[in-house]
Order: structure tokens, then C-alpha cells, then sequence
């Protein structure tokens, strides 16, 4: 008790720390004054900073700042924090490292914040200066095609070199909302839409341009790509925006189609200035401006202080779409009851529409992964961290909760309701004297039996498939839900393909979403949401478009047009309903796909590409000894390339198929060939592997449980502890370029809610493990994580959206087995060569006709493995054939390990691949040879061999059919006639 007591009272004095599982508590309490300790815990308390830049500086005797820096000798000290794609944030002062590193992570929160108002007013100021120029261009309105490309981009792309990511954007809104209200209230309100088709086409071309200038100028940085995609999606809403106001003649600004809008403003909400633009100049001015103003944004008559949470730049290709309904519903429900709830199946983008509100209101959002291990405390002090932090609770998938949870839950947010709803209410009247450099500090009040500061910006979301009759009534009556529809596929299409410079975006778009509705109609079962699978599709064809080497600046549009429908093509086809379908239900989808696509067809005839590595992998194959069928190499190599481009891997295929083969032969291969030092082998690393069975676990047993005050981890969280980020190999002496060593997790089984939901958050763009206790585990670099299941049935579509896909289709497994065994059998018995012929001419003739004689009869084996509903055809029938075969061998023909180093090499089929099933007619010896050699112990050892091979392989298949299949059919009464 005393311990918990000294943790609430430090969490309580930096709220960020409530989220932290009480072992990293004591971690941080214990660690040094260090930049490297400081780095670790600034970033698991700000998960958009990356790094910060310290300096070591001779102490200030002159300087006098108790609460930074009590001790006189401390030297380091932060300027500045990092973010993603190199982004730099200069703090407004250095801040000594202080001992006490909760103290300090609490100043630099407050510093950081100070940096970020300045920056954002600064960043409009700027923006604001560049308007007259563009407003000039925009005069002209140049026809299309004749735009130059870049009017727009150019200037944003100087701005975001010298202002944080996030205050570019916020500053293009705030400058976007005075210029419209300026038109609204002069009438201009006709003039808007051709202003904003012309800055998006001007925006689409420059960013068109910059993709056909690859090889010819640099290219842009990350940072930069990512933020053209930013403003084309807000080109897109503004243009929409205004085409609304020219449909409906808005020309006021109370109109409700122009309040519903979500509206920055830069200063003293609820006051409407007669010259917008010319107000905004003079409150973004630092020489008028004695104190920064104040973000708002404003929505419906109601004002959100924008709450300067640092955020980081969204890196990557896909747009970031806030879907208005539920955007206004969410932010109604947390002004009314501080709780709001979305409704949907998996897949239609729940946390998704919560992150990019959260981002649009610069709010600090905190994912809680609701598993059924939680515990109450920890739900209390995600709660706590929630209320006296000002910050977002999203807790995802809340129905996994115990009922009991859930009943408790709702008797929190109930007590958390009446603590801050009339609080806020009362700081709502007064917005006028809000300082935008300070949190907002609302009140105090009990909660938990503690004494809590309640600060503005608290609110609590849940995720729900449905509002089922199991959620209890306390916490249904305070929800309110929003259920999200179906999200517009040809509209996220065509952003991303916009965002992406594609010149046919439109058609590419409207045909791709063609298809995914069509496909709903060649199944009779409903389908998840094509959301996942439709952003998976595109973000594979712009890495393909990103990756090619050729100069597309020379290619005519036609033939750009042609390249970009291609890597569309190859990326739909190397998704999961093309690569794990097969039969008729891959035709149809094949006709569909054609009928939709004009070069789908050529497509399709497109040769397998040979790999360079090709060769080595037959050759590895042939050391290990496994038979390399077109089967096990090309699931190899799909698997090779899929562990290049993603960390996940779903190995798919029906028991028997050859998925454990697939990724431990690579696993073999990989470290031979990372163990060899020519060039062909480079790049090559060493690999580690990890096999769980993750359905013989308890969920106790495979994420951990809580006992007492003390959280025991499970398997999965110690094998991502165990897993050093730094572990390198090579040889000992001068520095050289070191290997990293890849982990491979495999998780073996039926795919099964009670393991995959609690490694769910391991597959998002933050990797780590979220722990009930409230510790986070960040994934290893160099972690690869392979499922192998049987197929997708109950997996989310996000799990299969985030994985990279290698199908093991086992058609051929059967052959490489029958070709192993045959060929392992002369190094295994004492086995004349006459008798090695047959044997390979009855394995080469009297299989395939059994397998076929079968399939005549519709005879199926019985057997089911790992609750799977199908097993591939002949494994287990070559299975059971090799051990009865071994069986009946042993006892009499076996060698001793002492003469298997005398046994010839000359031997038939001595190269277990190259001469594995060759016609017993090259080799076979004449019957007057075989009686010249032959003593009759040889003649018994031949009867014997082949008499138990016909045994063997009559009881292999016959024993897994059913018993119906045995009398009268040609395998009991027959056999003994």
C-alpha cells in the first residue's frame, strides 16, 4: 500500500505516467540522470517523439530556475524534440537534464507544448504573407493543363522546412476558414468552386510531375510526399465544401451547412469580425500580438480548444479521411456525457475515424487493447491518466471485457460524467481569457478515494461490434452510438491514387471498387469489409510503382497510364482472394477481373519471373535433402519475398501442404547461405526461430497474468523481452560491417481469438505489445512474426490486411516425399541394386495409378489434423506407406551405422533429387545377370523388399479410407482371392 500510494502521488504530478505499468514505474524512479535513460522514457510518454537532441553546455552560475534545474553541475541539457521523417522542433529553451527525470519529463511536456503555440501562430503569419501572390496567380485562372504546377505545392513544401508538420496543416485550415468567410460575407460565394478546383488540379499536377521526374531531379523527402498527400485530401474537402455552399446559395455565416463544417480560428472564438483575413493578419502579427492566441475549432456554434499535442508528421501513402456524421456525433457525446461510442464489424475503420478526429482537435489519444485479463486497477488508472492529463481513452473492442468488467466500467464513466461535465460547461462560458501555452485546469474533485485535478480535453471512446443485450444497462444508458456504414472504397481509392500522382486515378479508382462489389455477388457467404484488402492492394502497387528503376519522364501518359493499370493488376493478383482461392471460384474471379480491366488478360499471361536466388535455393535443397518440386520452391520463394517487404507472414494451406517445410527450409537456407562470404550471398542474415503452439496455452499462459500486486508475463511478452535489438555477429578483430539476426516467432494452429486478439496491436504502425497491466513492449527490429494456419476463417480483416500472404497449395507434397523416401532407402537397408530398380519402377507406376483409381472411386481419407478440415491429397497416404515400409524393413535389412560409411556412392539414386524417380528401364539389370551373382539370401532380400513395399502400400491407403471402401472393392475379399 505504501508503494501504490508513492506511485499515484508521482503519477499524479506528471499524468502520462498513469498509462505506465507500475514495474516501469519503479524503473523510471530508479533510473539515471542520463541521455540515454531520458530518451527510452520520453519515448514511451510521447509516442510521436522519436528522439531528443541534447548538448552538453558548462553550467550557468547566473541562472536560477529551481524547477529545472536544482542541481548547478547538471550539463545536458534537450533542445529540441524529433519526430518522424527527421522533423525537428526547437524548444523555445534548453532544459537541463534533471535528476529527477518525472519532474523533468513533466517540464519538457510544458515546453514542448510553449514551442508548439508559437510555432503554429508563426506558421500562419507565414502562410498568411504567401496569400497575395497566389491570390494573384489564381486571377489569371489559366486553363487546364496550362496551371503552373507548382502555385500551390512549392510554398507549403518551403513552409514545412521551417514549421512542425501538424502547424502547417492547422495553419492552412485557419487561413482556408478566414478567405471563405471573407467571400461568404461579400458575396462571392460563385467564385469558390472554380478558386478550388483550380488549387487542386494545381496540386494534383506538381504532384504528378514529381513522380515523372524520378532520376531527374532529387526527390522529395518523406516528410514532404506525406504532406502533398495531406493537402490533396484537404484540397478535396475544401472543394466539396464549397461546391455545397454554391448548391445551397449559402451567404451567411450562421447558414447550418456552413456551421456544421469543422472551422479553425486563431484567436477569441464566437466573434465575428467585418474583415476576417485582415483580423487574422493582426492576431497572428507577433509585433501587435502581446501573447499567443489561442487555436479553436469550431463546429455547430460550439468551440474545441485545439489542444497542441504533438503529433508528428503521418507518414505513408494513405489518406486520412474523417468521416463528418460521426465526427459531429463523437464530439456531441463527449460535450454532453464525456463518453462516445462507435458501432461496426472489424475492418470499417472504428479507430481509424477516433485517431484522425483526435488529430484534427490536436487531443492526446491513449489505445487501451481491451482483453479479457484486464484487471480493475488497471482500467482506474488508464482512467485517472485520462482525466487529470486532458487526454482521449479509446478502449478498442470493449466487448472482449468480463461482464463483470463492463458492469464496473459503466459505474466509472458514470462518476466521471458528474466530476467533469459541469466543469467544463462552466468553462465554456468563458473562453475568452484561455491561455494557450498552459493546460487548461478546469477544477478538482474525487475520484477512487483521491483528490484530482481535472483538466480540459478529457473523454472517454469505446469500439463495439454491435450494442448487444450483454453490455450492461448502467454503461448502455450512457453511451452514445454511432454506427459507421460502409466506407466509400472508390472514393479512398482514388485519394490514395490521386496522393500517389497517378494520371488515372479516377478510372482505376471507379474500376477497383467495381470489383470488390461485384466479387460480393459470386459468394453466397457475406464478406468482411474490403477496407483492409482495398488499402493493402494500393499501398502494394505504389511500393512496386516506387521501386521500378526505368524513367518514366520518357514514357508518353498512354504508356505511363498502361504501367500504372499493370502494377494494379499484379498487386489485386498477388492479394489474398487471387492467392489463396483456386478451382472455379478463381476462374470466375479471373473473368471478372478481365471484363473489368481490358489488360487484365496480358496480366495474367505474364510469365514467373525467375529470381537470381533461384538457383542457390535448388542447390540448398539438394544439401538438406528435400526434393525441390515447383510446390516447395515456389512457396519458398514467395515466402522470401514476403518476409522482404513485411514483418507479418499468414502462411496459408490445408494440413499436410508443406507450410513447416516451407519456412524451416528458408530457415536452413538462410543460414547457410548468411554463413558464406561471396557476393551472391550478401545482404544474406542468420535467422533464429522460436515454434509455439499458442492453442495449447491459456490465455494466462501465452500473455501473463496478475497476481497480487505483481504481473507475471507470459510466453509471447518474454519472447519479445529476450529478443536483444543489438544482437550483431561477425567475425572477431578490426570494426566491420556486422549482421543483424533475424527472430522468427512462428505460431503454429488453428487461428483462435484467445491468442490472436492480444498480439492484434503487434500488426499496426506502432508495433508493441499493450499488456493488461498497462506495460508496453516494443517490438524488436529485426522481428518477424509467421502464422501458420490452416486458412483466414475468423480473422479479422485487419490481421489479414497488415500480413503478407504465402499460399502452400501441396498439390505436388505427396511427390516430394515419395521421392525422398526412394531415395533414402539404398543408404537405409541392404538393398541389392535389382531390387532398387524395381522398387523405384513400383513406386514410379503403382502410386499414381492408386491415387487415380481412387479418385475414380471418390474414395477420401478420414483423417483430420489440428481440427482442419482437409488434409492434402496423398501425405497422409505417403506418410503411412514410408513408416510401414521402415517398419517391416528394420528388423532385416537394416544398416549399422558403422558400414553406412562404406556404402558406395555409386548407388542408384545416391543424389536424392537428380535421380530420384528415373525410369527403371535406364538401369534396370537382365534377369541372367541377377541369377549370376545370386545366392539366394540376395533372392530372399529382394522378395522381401518388394513384397513389403505391396504391403506397405495397400495398408497406406487403404487404412484412411472408410470402411465401405474395403469389402468388395478390390482391397479385402479381391485381395485374398
Amino acid at each position: 500500500l505504501a508503494l501504490k500510494s508513492v506511485l499515484y502521488r508521482v503519477c499524479a504530478q506528471f499524468p502520462r505516467l498513469f498509462f505506465l505499468s507500475d514495474s516501469e514505474l519503479v524503473a523510471l524512479l530508479a533510473a539515471p540522470p542520463e541521455p540515454c535513460e531520458a530518451q527510452l522514457w520520453v519515448r514511451r510518454c510521447f509516442p510521436h517523439v522519436h528522439a531528443v537532441s541534447f548538448t552538453a553546455s558548462p553550467p550557468d552560475e547566473n541562472k536560477d530556475d529551481r524547477e529545472s534545474s536544482p542541481n548547478a553541475s547538471s550539463q545536458v541539457e534537450a533542445l529540441a524534440v524529433l519526430g518522424a521523417g527527421g522533423e525537428e522542433v526547437k524548444l523555445q529553451r534548453s532544459i537541463p537534464l534533471h535528476p529527477d527525470l518525472p519532474k523533468w519529463l513533466a517540464f519538457l511536456e510544458k515546453c514542448l507544448r510553449l514551442a508548439l503555440v508559437h510555432q503554429l501562430q508563426g506558421c500562419v503569419a507565414s502562410r498568411l504573407a504567401l496569400g497575395p501572390s497566389l491570390d494573384e496567380a489564381l486571377k489569371q485562372l489559366p486553363e487546364r493543363g496550362q496551371l503552373p504546377p507548382q502555385l500551390f505545392a512549392h510554398p507549403c513544401l518551403c513552409l514545412v522546412q521551417a514549421f512542425p508538420w501538424q502547424c502547417v496543416l492547422v495553419a492552412e485550415e485557419v487561413v482556408w476558414r478566414a478567405e471563405m468567410e471573407e467571400a461568404l460575407l461579400e458575396g462571392r460565394t460563385p467564385a469558390l468552386v472554380p478558386k478550388h478546383v483550380c488549387k487542386l488540379e494545381a496540386l494534383v499536377h506538381f504532384i504528378q510531375a514529381q513522380r515523372a521526374s524520378q532520376g531527374k531531379q532529387p526527390l522529395a523527402s518523406v516528410r514532404q510526399t506525406s504532406l502533398l498527400s495531406a493537402l490533396l485530401v484537404m484540397a478535396v474537402t475544401h472543394r466539396d465544401i464549397a461546391q455545397l455552399l454554391q448548391e445551397h446559395q449559402v451567404s451567411e455565416l450562421t447558414d447550418f451547412h456552413w456551421a456544421r463544417q469543422l472551422k479553425y480560428h486563431l484567436g477569441s472564438p464566437h466573434i465575428i469580425p467585418q474583415s476576417p483575413l485582415q483580423s487574422l493578419k493582426t492576431t497572428a502579427s507577433a509585433e501587435t500580438s502581446p501573447s499567443p492566441a489561442a487555436c479553436w475549432v469550431d463546429v455547430l456554434g460550439r468551440s474545441f480548444l485545439y489542444n497542441y499535442e504533438y503529433l508528428g508528421p503521418r507518414l505513408g501513402s494513405l489518406p486520412s479521411l474523417l468521416p463528418e456524421r460521426p465526427a459531429l456525433v463523437l464530439l456531441l457525446a463527449l460535450e454532453e456525457v464525456a463518453c462516445g461510442t462507435l458501432l461496426g464489424p472489424d475492418g470499417v475503420g472504428k479507430t481509424a475515424t477516433v485517431k484522425s478526429l483526435a488529430r484534427a482537435l490536436g487531443r492526446q489519444l491513449v489505445t487501451m487493447p481491451c482483453l479479457p485479463q484486464i484487471e480493475a486497477q488497471s482500467l482506474s488508472n488508464y482512467l485517472n491518466g485520462a482525466l487529470q492529463g486532458g487526454a482521449w481513452l479509446l478502449l478498442e473492442a470493449a466487448q472482449r471485457l468480463p461482464l463483470g468488467l463492463l458492469s464496473a466500467l459503466g459505474q466509472r464513466l458514470v462518476e466521471l460524467r458528474h466530476l467533469y461535465a459541469p466543469l467544463y460547461q462552466e468553462a465554456s462560458r468563458s473562453t475568452s481569457t484561455v491561455d494557450p501555452t498552459q493546460p487548461q485546469l478546469l477544477g478538482s474533485g474525487f475520484f477512487e478515494k483521491h483528490h484530482v485535478d481535472i483538466r480540459l480535453g478529457y473523454g472517454s471512446l469505446l469500439t463495439l461490434r454491435s450494442l448487444s443485450p450483454a453490455v450492461p444497462a448502467n454503461l448502455r444508458l450512457l453511451l452514445r452510438p454511432v454506427a459507421l456504414t460502409l466506407p466509400d472504397l472508390q472514393q479512398v481509392a482514388e485519394l490514395t491514387l490521386l496522393g500517389a500522382g497517378m494520371r488515372e486515378a479516377s478510372r482505376l479508382a471507379a474500376r477497383l471498387s467495381k470489383f470488390f462489389s461485384l466479387e460480393l455477388e459470386l459468394v453466397s457467404a457475406a464478406l468482411p469489409c474490403r477496407l483492409p484488402l482495398l488499402q493493402h492492394v494500393l499501398e502494394d502497387m505504389i511500393q512496386d510503382l516506387n521501386a521500378t528503376k526505368e524513367e518514366p519522364q520518357s514514357q508518353q501518359p498512354q504508356s505511363l497510364a498502361v504501367t500504372e493499370e499493370a502494377a494494379l493488376l499484379r498487386a489485386l493478383l498477388r492479394s489474398p482472394p487471387f492467392s489463396i482461392l483456386s478451382g472455379i471460384h478463381l476462374h470466375s474471379l479471373q473473368e471478372l477481373l478481365c471484363r473489368l480491366f481490358p489488360d487484365a488478360r496480358q496480366v495474367l499471361a505474364e510469365p514467373a519471373v525467375p529470381t537470381p536466388r533461384k538457383p542457390l535455393l535448388v542447390g540448398e535443397l539438394q544439401q538438406i535433402g528435400i526434393y525441390p518440386s515447383p510446390d516447395i520452391l515456389g512457396s519458398l520463394e514467395q515466402l522470401s519475398q514476403a518476409l522482404g517487404r513485411a514483418l507479418d507472414v499468414l502462411l496459408l494451406g490445408s494440413a499436410g501442404s508443406g507450410k513447416t517445410t516451407c519456412w524451416h527450409s528458408l530457415f536452413k537456407i538462410q543460414n547457410r547461405l548468411a554463413a558464406r562470404e561471396d557476393a551472391s550471398t550478401r545482404g544474406c542474415q542468420p535467422v533464429e526461430i522460436t515454434h509455439l503452439y499458442p492453442n495449447v496455452l491459456s490465455p494466462q499462459e501465452f500473455l501473463g497474468w496478475l497476481e497480487g500486486p505483481c504481473w507475471h508475463h507470459g510466453v509471447f511478452p518474454r519472447l519479445l523481452r529476450a529478443a536483444s535489438p543489438c544482437k550483431t555477429v561477425g567475425p572477431k578483430g578490426p570494426p566491420q560491417e556486422s549482421v543483424g539476426i533475424q527472430h522468427w516467432i512462428i505460431c503454429d494452429g488453428v487461428a483462435s481469438a484467445s491468442w490472436l486478439d492480444s498480439i492484434t496491436c503487434l500488426l499496426k504502425d506502432a508495433p508493441q505489445l499493450s499488456l493488461p497491466n498497462g506495460q508496453q513492449i516494443a517490438r524488436p527490429p529485426g522481428t518477424f512474426l509467421l502464422m501458420e494456419v490452416g486458412d483466414a476463417t475468423g480473422m479479422s480483416p485487419t490481421v489479414v490486411s497488415q500480413c503478407a500472404l504465402v499460399w502452400c497449395g501441396g498439390e505436388q507434397t505427396w511427390q516430394g516425399m515419395l521421392s525422398v523416401l526412394m531415395a533414402a532407402l539404398p543408404h537405409e537397408y541392404h538393398l541389392p541394386l535389382e531390387t532398387v530398380t524395381e522398387l523405384n519402377h513400383l513406386a514410379e507406376v503403382l502410386v499414381p495409378a492408386t491415387f487415380q483409381f481412387l479418385a475414380c472411386q471418390g474414395a477420401s481419407s478420414l483423417l483430420h489434423v489440428h481440427g482442419q478440415r482437409a488434409v492434402c491429397p496423398g501425405v497422409a497416404e505417403v506418410t503411412s506407406l514410408a513408416r510401414i515400409l521402415r517398419c517391416l524393413l528394420d528388423p532385416h535389412l537394416r544398416i549399422d551405422e558403422g558400414e553406412k560409411a562404406h556404402i558406395s556412392d555409386d548407388l542408384s539414386f545416391s543424389d536424392p533429387v537428380a535421380r530420384s524417380f528415373q525410369s527403371s528401364k535406364s538401369s534396370s539389370l537382365s534377369p541372367s545377370q541377377a541369377d549370376s551373382d545370386g545366392a539366394p539370401s540376395q533372392r530372399k532380400e529382394h522378395l522381401l523388399a518388394i513384397s513389403s513395399f505391396l504391403f506397405a502400400l495397400i495398408w497406406g491407403f487403404g487404412a484412411h479410407l472408410p470402411s465401405r471402401y474395403l469389402q468388395g472393392q478390390g482391397w479385402g475379399g479381391d485381395a485374398e482371392g
